[in-house]
């Protein structure tokens, strides 16, 4: 069989989704054991989206942006979601989500070298 990609999460957590690659439900369900002790509270659903993924099972940030996940922004302090609706871009330094601002700043960082 063929891995595909399917996104687990908590029963009473759907917000906090993880991709994960298997041939079967049950066995994605296994290897995201550790989002929960209690194999029965993962709930699982086939996302064919992310199927092109699965020989490396790494869904690029971006990807994953662009199918409406968001991300807290990588700045120091900054609360910030990074969304793909979001007037601003989605700002991607070394495949790390960044906000505008603190995109901004990174930036300034590495032209200053520090």
């Amino acid at each position: 069989m063929t891995k595909r990609a399917y996104c687990v999460h908590r029963r009473d957590t759907p917000e906090h989704e993880e991709i994960v690659f298997a041939e079967t439900p049950g066995q994605a369900k296994s290897k995201a054991s550790h989002l929960s002790d209690d194999f029965l509270d993962l709930v699982c659903r086939r996302d064919a989206r992310f199927d092109r993924y699965a020989d490396t099972e790494t869904v690029p940030i971006a990807a994953l942006v662009a199918a409406g996940w968001r991300f807290e922004c990588h700045g120091a302090g900054c609360s910030a979601w990074v969304l793909a609706d979001d007037e601003d871009p989605v700002i991607l330094i070394d495949g790390k989500p960044y906000c505008a601002r603190c995109a901004a700043n990174q930036m300034e960082k590495m032209v200053d070298g520090s």
